[in-house]
């Protein structure tokens, strides 16, 4: 597992995807983004600067966009820094539901590995 302590352009929930913008402050990915740079895992604020602990690679939890089938699969961002199901491989993988749990839906936590 590899994170960094980054700058962040506002107060990102546990579990947001992340990418960065033309000055390097982070901001939450979007789905037009090419490629996902990280998973915020905490916030704090120093002096009215807001830093959060980014996972930049490895396995963590992310907040679920929609509905994730029980397999899990490929995943990318929704609008909201939100993992959705993708057809190719962008970001990483969902995991699948371990067995006999529900299915995620819309902002529960889903298991994700970040390459």
């Amino acid at each position: 597992m590899m994170w960094m302590k980054l700058q962040l352009n506002a107060d990102l929930p546990e579990g947001t995807l992340v990418t960065h913008d033309q000055n390097n402050i982070w901001r939450k990915a979007t789905s037009s983004d090419a490629g996902i740079l990280g998973a915020v895992s905490e916030v704090e604020s120093v002096d009215n600067v807001l830093w959060g602990r980014v996972l930049i690679s490895g396995t963590t939890t992310v907040r679920a966009g929609a509905n994730i089938p029980p397999e899990g699969g490929f995943f990318m961002s929704d609008d909201e820094g939100r993992a959705i199901i993708s057809t190719s491989p962008t970001a990483g993988i969902i995991g699948p539901v371990p067995n006999g749990g529900a299915a995620p839906t819309l902002d529960d936590l889903v298991l994700v590995h970040l390459r």
